[in-house]
């Protein structure tokens, strides 16, 4: 029949018809042709089937190919070093699956030497992928990056060690301590990166010392040090109770004193139910520290004063020092206090008041700056502390006041204002508060009564009063400058509620003391800012000025006039230094000197006096190091080139005999002596003088040279009994000592004064006691022919031509007749 319907067939991917709304598939010639975008997801057996003609059926099977294409891309090139196993993945796929080839510098991979540029290439009938990538084999002796240096640590922590080497091939890194041993640790080997670590678990004192990490490989050595400081760690004694009751009104006191070590700075910080105790997260902390409610103490303990209900609550503690950090905690229960009612069995609770019932603003008067405020407080009429007043509070601009509020000075009082009705007191009134230009007035109130305050009650209502001119002017003005060109203004901020107006300024005058010169003027806009710097166009060295501030804001200057207060410039330098500056005399530890007399009017600025500097010659600081042994000689050089040293490092380190000192003279005096100072050295002085800020330049150095002292005592002085040689020999003692710290001059030789101590401890007179003297290098002396088993006090001293050193002794025994005693007696060979 040629009116017959086209037959429309149904197409079937993988078995599952094919919705004719699928946007993966078009369909053309009344759907007999079904078209698509091929890819791999595409793959499959399709169908179309005529179910009204089944021998029109069809079937057909796709299948995809794709020449090689990368899957995670080509290989990357490396580097590396000798030794280490490289695999390079040529990951790349098609279908059919691709042929992969490798090639070294464009040829087959053969030869020797595997630092080179690789080829991968991988290949179908459909096409082919090519990647080049190189090999870099590198060789490098390991070399340190970083390493611990000084490391601190408080006993009972785990600390971690690290270095860092950067090595081809990668490092292998081991660790050495003298202390190491015994110690509960651990290495982490190198990582990728170089970076290996020694962990010490819970360190104690023990821990202490030096540690070295040793970088290895097959190049060559390196190594890095750590020195690992131990310090106690911070401790709190815990709290008596962990529950803490207490009556309301009952001061209570929660101590907090850490124990830690001296050399870490403790800092405490309190929190309540964890809320850091700060302005900011408890807007009433504040008022309660401006109260006393709150006080912390010098000890750090946290007292409150007069508790209540409201301060029920945790109380933590912390300690924290740069290394640790500890707590404790308490709970804090307040129980009303009761008592008899009336002389009855009744008992009340006694607490302090309740929150105002109900507060809102009635007036605002912005032209008799007054707010009224209504409000009602309601307690129980047996509750035994009664409501005395009610009082309120404001915040002028809560912008810039922020948590800070003002209490106005007069509450209203309870007693004229309370109504009793159905067992219930009701207070209600009226305050009025005093207010100023420019607020942004927010209200709040408060009861009181015998045992505190309640909680604040937030007024409902604000009030805004209009601008005006400030009414004052800054307090406590003064200036003085710290060079020769300016000139620094100071005064005391004004506070908030004085501005009076929007963009509050101060407005800086000045002009020369004692002129008719015209003012000049400088604005600072900061209403926050106490000081300001005027720089001058010329050097005036301690010049005379005269100057204001007075407050400003957009509606104009204050309305009255600011007062005058006087400060200099800066003094510069003094510009001047003294003459004939000359050496008189000396004794052994001092000096004296002259000057000619100093003009006042010569010196730059307020002449405020002189100063001597003093210092010693660094390389006579052991002036008789000649003569000591040559292994002494070489050990007071070094510590000679460690002084200077350390002097060009810092000059404020202070030493024994080194660095520079100084003395301050009375501006009138023309002559000063000047103490401490090392016998038989050579010293150098200068003079110079002061202003109230600077110090002039100073003369010429002179030198001189102090007379000859005493020694300091002989050191590490011995003395033991012996045997005799023979029998003809008795009470013998050996003596030996260390030469003094310091001779403080020529040494000419020792001395060693032979006395007796009687069985009461009494030693014989001095000046009867025998003396034997030994050359400036002999410290041994064998002394013979004692009593047998007596006391005796052996008195060593060096001597110089300026007399004899301290003494230094040694009480000894003598062995009795009959008691022989070996011993191998070691003594330095003179």
């Amino acid at each position: 029949n040629n009116f017959s319907p086209e037959p429309k067939p149904v197409w079937r991917y993988n078995g599952v018809d094919i919705s004719e709304d699928d946007s993966r598939y078009t369909y053309e010639a009344y759907g007999k042709t079904l078209v698509f975008n091929v890819s791999t997801g595409t793959e499959g057996t399709y169908e179309c089937i005529f179910k009204a003609h089944p021998d029109l059926d069809r079937r057909f099977d796709v299948v995809v190919e794709a020449a090689p294409y990368w899957t995670t891309g080509p290989p990357p090139n490396k580097r590396t070093s000798e030794g280490e196993d490289v695999t390079f993945d040529c990951g790349a796929y098609g279908k059919p699956t691709p042929a992969i080839s490798f090639f070294k510098n464009g040829v087959g991979v053969a030869g020797s030497g595997d630092n080179a540029v690789y080829q991968c290439k991988a290949e179908n009938k459909h096409g082919y992928l090519w990647a080049n990538f190189y090999l870099n084999l590198l060789a490098f002796k390991p070399e340190l990056l970083s390493d611990p240096g000084e490391i601190e640590a408080v006993i009972g922590q785990n600390v971690t060690l690290a270095c860092k080497f950067f090595a081809s091939p990668n490092v292998n890194i081991t660790w050495d301590s003298a202390v190491l041993h015994g110690l509960r640790h651990h290495v982490v080997p190198a990582d990728a990166d170089g970076e290996g670590k020694l962990i010490i678990d819970a360190v104690g004192r023990d821990a202490e010392g030096e540690y070295t990490c040793i970088g290895t490989n097959k190049h060559g050595t390196e190594k890095g040090t750590a020195h690992l400081i131990i310090r106690e760690a911070t401790r709190l004694a815990p709290f008596e109770r962990p529950l803490e009751k207490v009556l309301a009104g009952q001061r209570l006191e929660l101590p907090c004193e850490a124990e830690h070590d001296e050399n870490l700075e403790v800092s405490y910080e309190w929190r309540v139910n964890g809320k850091v105790m700060n302005t900011e997260l408890m807007p009433l902390l504040e008022q309660y520290i401006q109260s006393g409610h709150y006080l912390i103490t010098d000890k750090n303990s946290l007292i409150i004063t007069n508790p209540a209900r409201y301060d029920a609550a945790t109380y933590t503690c912390i300690a924290k020092t740069a290394l640790d950090s500890v707590e404790k905690s308490v709970q804090v229960g307040v129980d009303g206090m009761f008592r008899k009612h009336n002389n009855s069995a009744k008992m009340v609770s006694i607490d302090v008041p309740n929150p105002v019932h109900m507060a809102f603003l009635t007036k605002c008067d912005d032209t008799a700056q007054i707010a009224s405020i209504n409000f009602e407080y309601m307690e129980d009429v047996d509750f035994s502390a009664p409501i005395k007043e009610i009082w309120a509070q404001y915040q002028i601009d809560e912008e810039t006041d922020g948590v800070v509020w003002l209490t106005h000075p007069h509450p209203a009082l309870a007693d004229s204002l309370q109504t009793i009705e159905d067992n219930q007191r009701t207070v209600k009134g009226t305050i009025d508060v005093s207010l100023r230009p420019f607020g942004k007035y927010r209200f709040r109130v408060f009861g009181r009564n015998d045992f505190g305050d309640g909680a604040p009650t937030n007024v409902n209502g604000g009030c805004m009063t209009p601008a005006r001119v400030p009414d004052k002017n800054p307090e406590g003005v003064s200036a003085a400058g710290t060079r020769p060109e300016n000139l620094i203004v100071f005064w005391k901020p004004m506070a908030r509620e004085d501005w009076n107006g929007r963009n509050f300024h101060y407005i800086i005058r000045y002009r020369p003391a004692g002129s008719d010169a015209e003012w000049k003027e400088e604005i600072v806009e900061d209403p926050y800012s106490d000081r300001h710097t005027i720089e001058l166009s010329v050097e005036e060295p301690f010049r005379l000025y005269e100057v204001q501030v007075r407050a400003a804001n957009e509606n104009g200057t204050s309305n009255v006039s600011p007062q005058s207060v006087e400060g200099r410039t800066g003094e510069g330098d003094p510009g001047f230094t003294p003459t004939g500056f000359k050496f008189i005399a000396s004794d052994s530890t001092s000096a004296t000197f002259e000057w000619d007399p100093i003009d006042p009017q010569q010196v730059q600025g307020n002449f405020t006096g002189l100063k001597i500097i003093f210092w010693p010659d660094e390389d006579e600081v052991e002036n008789e190091e000649a003569e000591l042994e040559e292994e002494d000689a070489t050990r007071l050089k070094r510590y000679s080139e460690l002084r200077r040293s350390k002097r060009e490092v810092s000059t404020s380190q202070m030493s024994a005999y080194g660095d520079r000192r100084t003395v301050i003279v009375a501006p009138d005096k023309t002559s000063a002596t000047i103490f401490g100072l090392q016998p038989n050295s050579v010293n150098y002085a200068q003079i110079a003088v002061m202003n109230g800020q600077n110090d002039g330049t100073p003369s010429n150095p002179i030198s001189f040279r102090t007379k000859e002292g005493v020694p300091t005592p002989v050191r590490n002085l011995e003395a033991y009994p012996m045997n005799g040689r023979d029998e003809r020999e008795s009470g013998v003692v050996a003596i030996r000592w260390d030469k003094p710290r310091y001779y403080n001059g020529r040494l000419t030789g020792y001395s060693v004064e032979i006395c007796a101590v009687n069985p009461d401890g009494i030693m014989e007179q001095r000046g009867s006691c025998p003396i034997k003297k030994t050359k400036p290098k002999e410290r041994f002396l064998r002394i013979s022919n004692l009593e047998n088993d007596s006391k005796y006090r052996f008195i060593v001293y060096g001597n110089t031509n300026a007399g004899r050193g301290d003494p230094n002794s040694k009480d000894i025994v003598t062995l009795p007749q009959d008691v022989k005693l070996y011993r191998k007696f070691y003594y330095p060979k003179s």
